[in-house]
Formats: structure tokens, C-alpha cells, sequence
């Protein structure tokens, strides 16, 4: 039998290593770990802005925050990183808003077919009081939003053939991101719209599982699908944000000091990848020319614009007033 000395002895043991590890004094991690995960390849505005993320968030706090990324697809598609960010298995994650508009409907208004007048109208609605509250609505799902970044237009681009009307686009497989507005889109120009991972869109072009997709022109060149697609038509059809968020919880749970730091930082990398991805776009367009690939211009979008309207009826009950908003902004 343990005698009641042993007894006593045991329980001043533990009474003693809780009160070590109260004052800070037990074998507890020194730093915070926040993993940040994303899809795009190295040299990717996402990538970059989270590089330049992790470096200045580690030597501002010294060390107490260690950032570790998870770029090319590591971890899986978007919609899997932000369900292992709500999971509490991931901290951060970069994402296109159209896959993130899948935990909150109003942020599909982004994704709207030819919503912008130009490109000045675009940053100031994504950086206006309608994001503002698409991202409040995001907390509830226990998402918090770092910050917004504006890429360049999206443009259609194809293995066999350019597209220069609605009618080039009759029955060609065009990948799309997982995103009801986005399939819409190109359902109703007339392509069999395919919603794909990213990742999966290489090999699926070079397979003849689709037969073209849709990008930015920063993207076309940095993920090489120059390589098997050789038509890149300017038809300029969506202009969509960027979103860099970290989970909720992690978030409010830092120390006050590196709460204002990371969120300070955040905001600065969101903001320097939208300048990388409009200062590179001139640079990569001249490379995928170099590539071979032909550039079309599409002077007139006023019959693809026309052909879309349909998805605007389909979705005014949700986002009628989101887009009347965006539309009075000057």
C-alpha cells in the first residue's frame, strides 16, 4: 500500500509543476505557429504576398510568431484549406473569392459577369463599405478577413481556337472555379462550363478533359498553361478579388500586440500583391507572347454582356442590391 507520506509527496509534485507551468516556467512551445496555406505555384502574387508576410510578421515579433507556408496546393483545393482553417488545423489561407463566396452568398457579388466600368471603379467598390460587410458576415462562421487585393480581368484562353463572340464558345469546355455564378456565366455564353480544382486543370487541358479555362494573365503564365493552351482572348469577363483570412478563433485569441501586428501586416501583404499582380501584367503578357501564344483582342464584349444578363435576373433576389450599390459608386 502507498503510505500517506507517498501519498502527500504526489500530490506536492503536481501542485508543483502546475504552478511552474502557470508562470510560464514549464516545457511549453516558445513561438506561435500560424500555418498559412494557399494554391498558387512559387512567383504567384499569393505567393509572394505570403513570403513577404511570414518574413516581416517573424521579425516584428521576434520569433514569437512562426509562419509556415503551404503553397502550390499542398494541402489540397481552397475550399479544403478553408475547411481545415474552420477546423482549427489550419490559421491562414489566400483564396479567390469565388471559392470563398461559398460562406457567404452577398461575396458572389464579386463574381458578377462585367460588373466594373473600368479599373479605378473596381478598387473602389472592393475596397468600399459592400466588402465591409461581406467580411463582418464572415466572422460568424468564425472567419476573420486580413485583408482584399485586386488582381487583373480574367480572360478566356483555349487550346484550338480564340474566341471573339459568344458564338466561338458554343460547346467548348471551359473550366470554371467551383462557383454557381461562374458556371452560370459561361453556360449562358454558349460553353459547357466545367467547375474543376485548380490543380487539376494542367493535366485535364492536356488530357482533352477540357478544352480551355479562364485566368488572370498573371496566372496563365505562372501555372504554364501557355504550354498547352496557344489562344488567349482579352475578353476581360470577370474581375475578382483576392482574400487573405485566418481563423476567427486564432485571431482573437492572440496577445493584443501581435493581434495589431498580424493584422497590420496582413493588410500591408494584401495590398502588395494586388500592386504586383498590375504592375507584372504588362511583363507577363509580353512573356506568353514570347511563348507563342496568340493575344486576340475582343473590341466588342456588348454581345457577351448581353447574353449574361440572365444570370443577373437569376441572382437580383440575392444580390440585387449589392450591385445597385457597386453601380452607384463613381
Amino acid at each position: 500500500m502507498i503510505n500517506k507520506t507517498k501519498i502527500a509527496f504526489l500530490i506536492l509534485t503536481v501542485i508543483m509543476v502546475l504552478s511552474l507551468c502557470v508562470t510560464g516556467l514549464c516545457d511549453t512551445p516558445k513561438n506561435i505557429i500560424l500555418r498559412i496555406a494557399y494554391v498558387s505555384p512559387p512567383g504567384f502574387p499569393y505567393d509572394l504576398a505570403a513570403k513577404k508576410f511570414k518574413a516581416e510578421v517573424e521579425k516584428e515579433t521576434q520569433g514569437r510568431i512562426s509562419v509556415q507556408l503551404y503553397g502550390g496546393g499542398q494541402l489540397g483545393g481552397e475550399r479544403d484549406t478553408i475547411e481545415a482553417l474552420q477546423m482549427g488545423t489550419l490559421e491562414g489561407v489566400l483564396v479567390a473569392n469565388a471559392v470563398l463566396s461559398a460562406w457567404n452568398k452577398k461575396a458572389m457579388v464579386w463574381d458578377m459577369p462585367f460588373l466594373f466600368r473600368d479599373y479605378n471603379h473596381a478598387v473602389k467598390a472592393i475596397n468600399g463599405n459592400v466588402e465591409k460587410g461581406i467580411a463582418k458576415d464572415l466572422e460568424k462562421v468564425g472567419i476573420s478577413e486580413l485583408g482584399i487585393w485586386i488582381g487583373d480581368y480574367r480572360n478566356v484562353y483555349t487550346k484550338n481556337k480564340p474566341i471573339y463572340t459568344p458564338d466561338d464558345l458554343k460547346g467548348v469546355k471551359i473550366r470554371v472555379m467551383e462557383n454557381p455564378v461562374q458556371i452560370a456565366t459561361f453556360n449562358a455564353l454558349g460553353a459547357i462550363a466545367t467547375p474543376m480544382n485548380y490543380n487539376d486543370v494542367y493535366s485535364s487541358l492536356q488530357q482533352g478533359v477540357i478544352d480551355g479555362a479562364e485566368n488572370s494573365t498573371s496566372s496563365f503564365w505562372v501555372s504554364k498553361h501557355y504550354e498547352v493552351c496557344k489562344y488567349y482572348s482579352l475578353t476581360g469577363h470577370f474581375f475578382t478579388p483576392a482574400h487573405f483570412i485566418i481563423a476567427k478563433k486564432f485571431y482573437d485569441g492572440l496577445p493584443a500586440d501581435l493581434n495589431a501586428i498580424v493584422k497590420r501586416l496582413g493588410a500591408d501583404a494584401s495590398t502588395y500583391a494586388g500592386e504586383v499582380s498590375f504592375k507584372g501584367w504588362a511583363t507577363d503578357m509580353e512573356n506568353i507572347k514570347k511563348a507563342g501564344v496568340k493575344v486576340n483582342e475582343v473590341k466588342d464584349k456588348s454581345e457577351f454582356q448581353k447574353k449574361v444578363q440572365v444570370v443577373y435576373k437569376e441572382y437580383n433576389e440575392i444580390l440585387g442590391d449589392l450591385i445597385k450599390e457597386v453601380a452607384a459608386i463613381k
